[in-house]
């Protein structure tokens, strides 16, 4: 609003544009304020010294804030017609995402976060010679803002308590550690919130179909068909990947094009012929579910809105760990875990460069390839977001855990079998310019493509679907 203004020397540390979206931009611009929104001032005054009050904290530190001797005050001069039974959400999401830590005080018509203004500053809109001043030395009036803050905040909760990966799901020995989205930890809620979202049909337009619908649980979360059907009975354009080990994917889609789990998550939900579903009115379907509202405000100290659908749905999905497959037993020291025909698969899986895309532990370079499917695309891949015309036909390299179990294959399920993937391959693709060149004829006898495919099979973590066939509400 051009109604708002801020001292730029004393910014909190996090930036403020940034809280400002959050705040402002995903959902109803200063929700909770009367319909016809007031005109707000807002100005950041400089740090203080920050002595808590004696009423319990708005919020406790951030993990990831560093802890700080001072805190930045915020001083809002609003009219008295602001709805008085809507402020507090406006305020608590405010407060809450700005992780100030101190309290509110009453000064007239002037609500002042942040401690107690105990000095003179040339930025202090304390310097103001205002009644409003004096009632704060008043006991008779002190003592009944503090009760009203106390009513105010008393159904604000803490943080959650941390809640790590291995409570869902253990992270395998020999993987890299777990990565956890520094602005999007984990906790409880905000998982429960997640799981019970990717199930949830109200998700697409004619509430027939959910995120588990193309991504099935049964199937290691990917699909059984050529191209999955989504809301109205509409097809998609590609085959359905699998979601597996999502923590540790630097971007996402077939052409690796959105660098986060939260991003990705606004993909799916507006595309036509996925779930079709205008963002903001399904916030606002899903904000009337009591159950996600508690979710909401326990895993993310705020209402349900955008944010947290997207941020609940990315913790969910980061959970989604695999990594108990026979050929995960051998690499850890089990040498019975894979039978004689699967380790000369092994072999040749390495021998004929197919583990130099399909590489490490997680079965992937994460990069993007055009492995000879066709001499001429019609999905352009990786040259819809680059414009390059050598990205033509490239597409991310998929994981290939649990690769018995996804069929059919490649990024449009054109390949119906493993053995017709090995096909492709072993016959040197179909020459496209752009095709890469470790995609070569390898000459591979029959009885060669039988272990090949053996050791893939041997990539299926059957614990993994056991546990994630339990995970539907």
């Amino acid at each position: 609003r051009e109604s708002a203004f801020l001292h730029k020397q004393v910014v909190d540390n996090v930036p403020f544009a940034k809280h400002l979206h959050a705040f402002a931009g995903l959902h109803h611009a200063l929700a909770g304020f009367h319909q016809g929104f007031v005109p707000l001032d807002l100005c950041v005054l400089e740090r203080i010294p920050a002595r808590p009050l004696c009423v319990s904290p708005v919020r406790p530190s951030h993990p990831r804030v560093e802890t700080r001797p001072e805190a930045a005050a915020f001083v809002l001069d609003f009219p008295g017609h602001v709805c008085p039974g809507c402020f507090e959400r406006s305020f608590l999401a405010l407060v809450h995402l700005k992780h100030v830590e101190d309290g509110m005080w009453l000064v007239g018509h002037r609500w002042v976060l942040g401690p107690k203004v105990t000095h003179r500053s040339p930025h202090s809109r304390s310097n103001l010679s205002t009644p409003g001043n004096d009632l704060l030395s008043s006991p008779v009036m002190r003592l009944p803002c503090l009760l009203w803050v106390a009513l105010v905040l008393g159904g604000c909760r803490p943080d959650p308590a941390p809640f790590h990966v291995s409570t869902i799901r253990g992270v395998p020995p020999h993987f890299p550690e777990w990565v956890e989205a520094p602005d999007n930890a984990l906790n409880e809620a905000k998982w429960e919130l997640g799981r019970h979202l990717f199930f949830d049909t109200r998700l697409s337009e004619d509430g027939a179909v959910s995120c588990a619908s193309c991504h099935n649980p049964s199937f290691a979360f990917g699909d059984t068909v050529t191209i999955s059907t989504g809301t109205n009975g509409n097809l998609g354009s590609r085959n359905a990947p699998a979601l597996v080990n999502m923590a540790w994917q630097p971007r996402f889609h077939r052409e690796g094009g959105v660098p986060s789990l939260e991003a990705q998550v606004l993909a799916p939900l507006q595309e036509p012929t996925e779930l079709h579903r205008d963002l903001a009115q399904l916030v606002d379907e899903l904000a009337l579910d009591p159950l996600y509202q508690s979710w909401a405000s326990q895993g993310f100290g705020r209402p349900f809105d955008a944010y947290v659908l997207t941020r609940s749905l990315a913790a969910f999905q980061r959970t989604l760990v695999s990594g108990d497959s026979p050929y995960d037993r051998w690499l850890l020291g089990d040498e019975e875990a894979l039978s004689q025909l699967e380790l000369e698969g092994l072999a040749l899986f390495e021998a004929n460069e197919c583990s130099s895309c399909h590489q490490g532990v997680l079965l992937s370079d994460f990069e993007t390839h055009n492995v000879g499917l066709y001499a001429f695309y019609e999905d352009p891949g990786a040259y819809r977001l680059t414009f390059d015309s050598t990205d033509l036909g490239a597409f991310k390299t998929p994981s290939l855990r649990n690769v018995g179990l996804t069929a059919p294959y490649m990024f449009d399920g054109s390949l119906a079998t493993l053995e017709d993937v090995v096909d492709h391959y072993d016959s040197g693709g179909m020459l496209h310019p752009n095709q890469d060149p470790r995609v070569r004829p390898r000459n591979l006898s029959a009885p060669e493509k039988v272990a090949l495919v053996a050791f893939l099979r041997a990539l299926t973590d059957d614990d993994y679907v056991r546990w994630a066939q339990g995970l539907q509400p």
